[in-house]
């Protein structure tokens, strides 16, 4: 594999540049015009490379041709000069690609591009969650007061990777801006654990290992958290892809998202990302602890019984992702991912309030579902009102 990388020009612009973002349902997104088009763009830690459709007049810099879960990938790479966001000209030498099936997911969700971490090398850069905005600092700012050490595992694919402790084992998280959930957890936490203190997760997402795992104690950045279930995660499979390419297995990596990370302000150290140099991860929490809610999907208190655990919410219904195989949904409704639930009790799905829909405990007081699979629609009774199952009460 080449990858041709480009450090950030620090001529012609500010000692800090600030632009603005918004969060739309947790993704983070700017405005800018890159190569002409002017659009909404989404940020991405988790990427050190840009995309975007566009890339006439780009000059072909390099190439990738790398094994992405288990199949090959080749793709032109080419150099990006500028970025524009409002009046501010940010000048940039970082690489971009054309990658087909990342430009239509990006148009499907009514996004111009992506834009990675790279583009802004040279920069301490904050992402101020409080302001809604990420603001670029040729000189550290002095009103961050925690730090986090941070590793990036490959040079010249660099990520910033922040340790935890899970049941006093240490991990690691890739932070991930492109990332609409909490947390995805690293694989290896089933390592050396019976097999009653996890529960198997069927999945249509790119993942090889995916279980839901009881937990005694979480420490990450400056918090614990106690008596919780978590989801791992192994997006890179491990016999997929080379282990040369980083100092640690992909077992020990999990990624942190944008529903975990808008209740800090943070600054990264992007000066040398191309050297793999990074001095860490500063922080400020805005928001109590006791205030945060991370939803359901990567961290749950109460484990959802009836057993659908990720899904998105469209205009044809919910659409499951993941749901456990020992649930009543798996077993008795005969639910899998990748199927639609367009109706309850009847009701088309819009009818309902989306913190309906986002509450586990709802599934638990449904009469029947319609679900859509395969192009056929079918229609089945809720097990747990015709009493195969029995609905919890309240303490």
């Amino acid at each position: 594999m080449l990858l041709v990388f480009f450090s950030c020009s620090k001529e012609n612009t500010p000692d800090t540049v600030e632009i603005p973002f918004t969060l739309e349902k947790d993704y983070l997104l700017i405005e800018a015009t890159v190569n002409g088009t002017k659009g909404k763009f989404l940020f991405d830690t988790g990427s050190n490379s840009s995309c975007f459709g566009n890339v006439k007049n780009l000059y072909p810099v390099g190439f990738s041709n790398t094994q992405w879960v288990g199949r090959k990938e080749f793709r032109l790479m080419y150099r990006l000069n500028k970025i524009t966001f409002g009046d501010t000209v940010v000048k940039t030498k970082s690489a971009v690609s054309a990658r087909p099936d990342l430009v239509k997911n990006l148009k499907d969700n009514g996004w111009d591009g992506l834009l990675g971490c790279m583009i802004f090398e040279g920069y301490w850069v904050e992402i101020s969650y409080s302001k809604r905005k990420i603001i670029l600092h040729k000189e550290k700012p002095d009103y961050f007061s925690n730090h986090s050490p941070v590793v990036i595992p490959n040079k010249d694919d660099p990520h910033f990777c922040i340790p935890i402790t899970i049941d006093d084992k240490i991990f690691y998280l890739s932070i991930d801006t492109g990332l609409n959930c909490a947390f995805l957890f690293p694989g290896g936490v089933i390592s050396g654990r019976n097999s009653n203190e996890y529960r198997e997760i069927v999945s249509n997402e790119r993942v090889e290992q995916y279980h839901l795992v009881k937990t005694n104690e979480i420490k990450i950045l400056d918090e614990t958290y106690t008596d919780i279930s978590i989801m791992t995660n192994s997006y890179f499979a491990p016999n997929a892809i080379s282990q040369k390419q980083s100092i640690i297995s992909f077992d020990d990596v999990g990624l942190l998202g944008n529903t975990f990370l808008k209740y800090y302000d943070v600054l990264l150290d992007c000066r040398e990302l191309r050297k793999g140099k990074t001095t860490g991860m500063y922080y400020e929490p805005n928001t109590p602890l006791a205030e945060r809610n991370y939803g359901f999907f990567s961290y749950i208190k109460n484990v959802p019984e009836f057993g659908i655990l990720n899904f998105s919410i469209t205009e044809s219904g919910i659409r499951i992702r993941s749901i456990l195989k020992d649930s009543i949904a798996y077993n008795a409704c005969g639910l899998r991912p990748g199927a639609v639930i367009t109706r309850i009790n009847g009701e088309p799905i819009n009818k309902y309030f989306r913190h309906e829909l986002l509450e586990p405990s709802f599934y638990l007081t449904v009469d029947n579902f319609t679900i859509l699979e395969d192009g056929i629609e079918r229609t089945v009774e809720s097990p747990v009102k015709s009493r195969v199952y029995e609905v919890p009460t309240a303490d």
